[in-house]
């Protein structure tokens, strides 16, 4: 049977030329001019693979992915750019927005064979390990989540494919782009991994608290991940008990969520007062909430938002504070602001200082109040 590509170019002799090239290769091609034509071409119908230019009337290239990837039946569908934005950065955005390759017009039928072929073998490989992993776990959700650490693994392997194939030297500011573009790609992988034996492990945990300085942990917190962005206020003096490793756990993680998800423009509020701590952050993907709601392996609705993380981070933060004896919520206001707050459990008095206290309160509050009246009465009078 033959394999089918979807053709998205408006360019109408290009597009003619681009569909002779493929189905002289034994192709099928179906043919749109924008995005929006493409996406009632695939409602009934399934491709094997997209060749898309960008810059396009009605509904632009980066558009049409985004909103082709929020099915789930395309996320191994390989997807290619083919455009004439032939900067360093417009490659780079292209790979992160979860292209399999970006080509540059004009281009040779040999490169573009190539690619074509190239982004077939590599779904082919992304079916089979999603395949393993789905026969791995018992649990169809936990596995439906793993799987989508395949788009970070499939930016790692196109950045490295194109330092590997390059036949001439790149700019340093491309080589600039490629590098951070994997070394993103490379954290995030290595961040889902880590969160995956922490999630398993919840049921055998056993929290031990301790007294802790929340004000000189979030600084210090604070201070690894860069001041300037982030404004900070405090009046908090008391300690608080819980886990230390369970409440590096959670600043950082809140910390790093704020970072990704925040409006560029907008700094992150970083508050503590009393026996609570609250994150905000100003987005524009979620809608406002009183209670936003925090599950393991859920996400909120955003097209290529979704495969910033496995969802577990939020919901690690809520079980720690709940074997800790502490709240967690999260929320979003009219404004925009995802706040996400803790209340802690503060550290108990010794018996003494408590009784002291209370004595105090039974015998001279009153008489201060007294001498207030009296005062009072006094400059009344006066």
């Amino acid at each position: 049977m033959k394999e089918k590509v979807l053709l998205i170019e408006d360019e109408i002799e290009l597009q003619q030329n681009l569909k002779e090239i493929l189905e002289y290769h034994g192709f099928s091609v179906l043919t749109a001019e924008n995005g929006i034509e493409a996406l009632f071409k695939i409602k009934n119908q399934d491709v094997d693979l997209i060749l898309c230019d960008i810059m396009m009337p009605e509904m632009d290239g980066f558009q049409f992915l985004e909103i082709f990837r929020t099915e789930k039946k395309n996320q191994h569908t390989p997807f290619i750019f083919l455009s004439a934005k032939v900067s360093a950065r417009d490659k780079a955005i292209g790979l992160q927005e979860g292209a399999d390759d970006y080509l540059t017009k004009p281009i040779s039928a040999r490169l573009l064979l190539n690619s074509i072929y190239k982004a077939l073998d590599k779904k082919n490989e992304r079916i089979l390990w999603s395949s393993l992993m789905n026969e791995k776990e018992k649990d169809i959700e936990y596995s439906h989540s793993l799987s989508k650490t395949t788009s970070p693994i499939s930016v790692l392997l196109n950045v490295l494919g194109k330092l590997k194939t390059s036949t001439g030297p790149l700019e340093v500011n491309e080589v600039s782009q490629l590098v951070n573009l994997a070394f993103t790609s490379a954290k995030w992988i290595h961040s889902s991994f880590t969160k995956l034996p922490l999630f398993t492990n919840l049921g055998k945990l056993q929290p031990k608290p301790s007294s802790i300085n929340l004000g000189d942990l979030v600084i210090d917190t604070l201070n690894e991940f860069g001041k300037e962005s982030f404004l900070a206020h405090t009046a908090m003096t008391q300690n608080i008990v819980f886990d230390p490793e369970q409440i590096q756990f959670i600043i950082r993680e809140l910390l790093e969520n704020s970072l990704k998800f925040k409006s560029d423009s907008n700094k992150v509020q970083v508050e503590w007062f009393d026996n609570e701590l609250s994150v905000k952050n100003q987005q524009t993907i979620l809608a406002p909430t009183e209670e936003f709601p925090i599950t393991a392996f859920a996400q909120p609705s955003g097209g290529v938002h979704e495969r910033r993380g496995l969802g577990l981070g939020l919901f690690l933060c809520k079980e720690y504070c709940r074997i800790n004896k502490a709240k967690f919520s999260c929320s979003v206001n009219a404004e925009g602001n995802f706040i996400a707050k803790l209340s802690f459990q503060m550290p108990e008095m010794p018996w003494k200082v408590s009784f002291q206290i209370a004595l105090f309160n039974w015998l001279l509050l009153p008489l201060l109040g007294v001498s207030t009246f009296l005062i009072q009465q006094e400059m009344d009078e006066y």
